[in-house]
């Protein structure tokens, strides 16, 4: 989805390399009412980053992380005072496209974030997805409520080196701003599927899949997983669907030897995500 030819002209000043508030021949820092940062504060909404195909990403390490792995940005919100008293921020600053940076004050940066205490830049992203499931290994996120286990589970996902894709079926979104932030940015390294469910068996046909579960009747550490394969992470109350369970192989888990009844969501699919990427490790 193209932005609005209203945004996509706006600029952060006339010829400045950098908007600064109070600079010689500088544009004025944007309010909290201005348009754009409203139209961009939106975007905390499900609705309507699914109606636009945009997301916000808030702070300085993910914001140049993103950069760093190829993201684009559609726009740049900055605090440019603000980010000038950190090195990072500094340098955040230096490697921002003039064109798709805005400066905005401090009452503007505090509405488009989502956290207490901003870092003095929030970026507006396209949301891509896909519609294949591509790698040896995909992440089934099956009504994950906790944006924060959501997010987790896809960061893992990147640093096991082995997932590629992660298929979303219902839950919290991946690009709300909780989800995003836990992610860091992992969302910019592998892909995203949102299918129907009548798309899930042709998704993940050819796939052993194995459900997740604190009793199930094999190791994690049991199953091959040099072959073709899908984890189902299924919902912190609920468990997995019965759409994933009518695909699925068998179910794994990871044994406890304390008193507690099961694992967090996130921290189940790290451990078993890099169970998985140790054994590929070993006989590669």
């Amino acid at each position: 989805m193209e932005p609005a030819s209203s945004a996509s002209s706006a600029r952060p000043g006339r010829r400045s390399a950098r908007p600064r508030p109070g600079a010689a021949g500088s544009v004025a820092p944007l309010g909290a009412a201005n348009p754009l940062v409203r139209a961009a504060r939106q975007l905390h909404r499900t609705e309507a980053r699914r109606e636009r195909g945009e997301f916000l990403a808030e702070g300085v390490r993910l914001v140049a992380d993103a950069l760093a792995l190829g993201a684009r940005p559609r726009r740049v919100f900055v605090e440019p005072e603000r980010l000038e008293r950190s090195g990072p921020g500094r340098e955040l600053l230096a490697r921002l496209d003039p064109a798709t940076t805005v400066a905005v004050g401090a009452a503007a940066m505090q509405a488009l974030a989502d956290t207490r205490t901003p870092q003095g830049v929030a970026a507006v992203f396209s949301l891509e997805l896909t519609a294949e499931a591509v790698g040896r290994v995909v992440l089934v996120l099956d009504g994950l409520q906790d944006p924060g286990n959501v997010g987790t589970a896809i960061r893992s996902a990147v640093a096991s080196g082995l997932v590629e894709t992660v298929v979303v079926r219902g839950g919290a979104d991946p690009f709300g701003p909780k989800a995003v932030r836990a992610a860091a940015a992992a969302l910019f390294a592998l892909r995203i599927v949102r299918p129907a469910d009548a798309e899930l068996p042709s998704l993940l046909r050819g796939r052993e899949l194995w459900i997740a579960e604190a009793r199930a009747g094999r190791r994690y550490d049991a199953v091959d997983w040099g072959r073709p394969s899908g984890l189902v992470i299924g919902s912190e109350a609920h468990g997995a669907s019965a759409e994933l369970r009518s695909l699925a192989t068998g179910s794994v888990g990871v044994p406890l030897r304390g008193p507690v009844e099961s694992l967090n969501a996130g921290v189940a699919a790290s451990i078993i995500l890099f169970e998985a990427a140790r054994q590929l490790n070993t006989t590669a």
